[in-house]
């Protein structure tokens, strides 16, 4: 269940995103069938993927620059014992953060996309742009929250498990 949270839903969020720049994607999306169900749950998952991958490379190194946070140190050899404890931390705290940030960073594509190749021609276009930023801040918070907590938990077992 976590990885649908961490990969999946941020990937059909850039496939959103996609459908203002492909047809084919926008007619999967807007005419489905059991076929173009199938490929799309799969070109979520790996899009979701490549998105966390941007997501490392951005909105982590803005993270632990920025705002103090640093990779958890601890020997992996140390955790044996407390393994499930481990794995309890990262589906609770991290799974959460890469959800938050990946969903960050593929809002930021869809919305982006959407203006750039002007489907922005509502007349709620000024609520949808503040629904984005307000919803990008809440995200990129929580992210920064998660992260503090995976961070702090981890540290905390490893200290226990010296």
């Amino acid at each position: 269940m976590s990885h649908i949270m961490a990969f999946f839903l941020p990937g059909f969020v850039v496939l959103l995103g996609l459908q203002y720049l492909s047809p084919t994607i926008y007619s999967w999306l807007h005419n489905p069938s059991v076929s173009t169900l199938g490929l799309t749950i799969l070109m979520a998952g790996a899009i979701g993927y490549i998105t966390s991958v941007v997501r490392w490379f951005s909105i982590d190194t803005l993270i632990f620059i920025f705002f103090g946070h640093s990779t958890p140190k601890f020997e992996s050899s140390k955790l044996e014992n407390c393994l499930p404890a481990f794995q309890h931390i990262i589906d609770q705290t991290y799974r959460y953060y890469q959800n938050h940030a990946n969903t960050l960073v593929a809002l930021i594509f869809t919305f982006s996309t959407r203006i750039l190749t002007g489907f922005n021609t509502t007349q709620y276009e000024g609520w949808i742009t503040f629904c984005t930023i307000f919803s990008c801040s809440a995200l990129f918070f929580g992210a920064k929250d998660c992260m503090k907590k995976y961070v702090e938990r981890v540290c905390q077992l490893s200290k226990e498990n010296v």
